[in-house]
């Protein structure tokens, strides 16, 4: 990137939190994260961990699941979420952190099996699911959104979005829209945006450096 998130932009609001979903392959004799690390440390090196695209939060949890575990599992990368579905699905692969939204459609039609979600708390549109963080506490990847502007923006220009953002987060329309999505509404002050920034580029950085990621 030729910016920096941190210097460049100035934080408005935390907007949505959404969890990366691990669906397995139906034919995986695992329905819990216990019996899937299991599975693994029983099979080093064999079972396949399809990814969205290589630096993706998909790809850096299968990488995290990696560290957490002390497991061995071949990273298959794909060119996008789409692909990576149709390839867990296939059978190329067995299993998958995958995007809530895209997702969804195949957990309801039983062509993959969901085990858990990444968020640090439960998805609302998973509430039967556990998260990562119940069996590995601090493992958490969340697909948030939040707005940002130009660094330099006067201060009561942003307390005005970012009060805009508060409101709008509590309509019934935006509510059943990120409900339909798979999108759980957080709200934030700006501080506490920027707090959230500092601690997803120090985990990450930690990931990738542990796993030697390059670009």
């Amino acid at each position: 990137m030729k910016f920096s998130a941190v210097r460049d932009l100035a934080p408005v609001s935390w907007i949505t939190s959404t969890p990366l979903v691990l669906v397995v392959h139906p034919s995986v004799p695992a329905k819990t994260v216990p019996e899937l690390v299991a599975l693994e440390k029983k099979r080093p090196g064999v079972l396949t961990a399809g990814v969205n695209t290589i630096g993706s939060t998909s790809h850096l949890s299968a990488e995290m699941l990696k560290q957490f575990a002390g497991v061995a599992h071949i990273i298959v990368p794909y060119k996008g979420g789409g692909p990576a579905l149709i390839g867990l699905m296939s059978g190329e692969t067995d299993y998958l952190f995958a995007t809530a939204p895209s997702a969804m459609p195949h957990i309801r039609s039983g062509k993959v099996r969901a085990i858990a979600v990444t968020t640090e708390k439960k998805a609302s549109a998973f509430p039967d699911l556990p998260t990562m963080s119940q069996f590995y506490p601090g493992f958490t990847a969340d697909n948030w959104y939040g707005m940002f502007v130009r660094s330099g923006t006067p201060q009561p220009i942003i307390a005005k979005i970012n009060t805009e953002i508060l409101k709008a987060l509590k309509t019934p329309t935006v509510i059943k829209f990120m409900a339909d999505e798979g999108l759980d509404p957080v709200g934030s002050t700006p501080a506490e945006l920027a707090a959230l920034l500092r601690r997803e580029i120090a985990k990450y950085g930690k990931t990738i450096e542990v796993a030697g990621i390059k670009l």
